[in-house]
């Protein structure tokens, strides 16, 4: 009897070890089915971004609506009845096209970059700071013009 019992026992533990075996198996398996599904969802997400084209309206000379592709070039080149934007990098620094760049590293002033598009020279205006006017008439009195202009 000792003996039976003890085969028994072997026969039990063998048979709860290859089920044990057989639901590791069964849990890989459907793993392995999960990783190859979601690898073909991400594909296909992948392929539906690429084929996705971002367009960008804006307006001609005559105010009609025209789409173009959105690109970075898009975005920042000048048009004169459309939004200019800048796209800016981690480090803070702006994009701006290689002609911009020469333009403003061959501008003295912001009159002489402007001048470079075309866009109308803006003329010298004096005009007078109220915040100047009452700190400088507080320290020279109502006559201050004349201590600055040497007058």
């Amino acid at each position: 009897m000792g003996l039976s019992a003890s085969q028994a026992r072997l026969l039990s533990i063998t048979a709860r070890l290859s089920d044990n075996e057989l639901r590791s198996q069964t849990i890989t398996t459907a793993k392995m089915s999960l990783a190859s599904k979601t690898s073909e969802a991400s594909s296909a997400y992948l392929d539906a971004l690429n084929q996705t084209e971002l367009m960008f309206s804006t307006y001609d000379a005559d105010g009609n609506k025209t789409l173009q592709k959105l690109t970075g070039t898009s975005l920042t080149e000048y048009g004169s009845l459309k939004n200019q934007y800048g796209i800016i990098n981690t480090d803070g620094q702006i994009m701006v096209s290689e002609t911009d760049a020469n333009n403003y590293l061959n501008s003295a002033t912001m009159g002489e970059f402007l001048e470079k598009y075309g866009v109308a020279k803006v003329e010298d205006q004096e005009k007078d700071n109220p915040a100047y006017i009452d700190k400088a008439t507080s320290i020279w009195g109502s006559d201050w013009k004349n201590w600055v202009t040497n007058g």
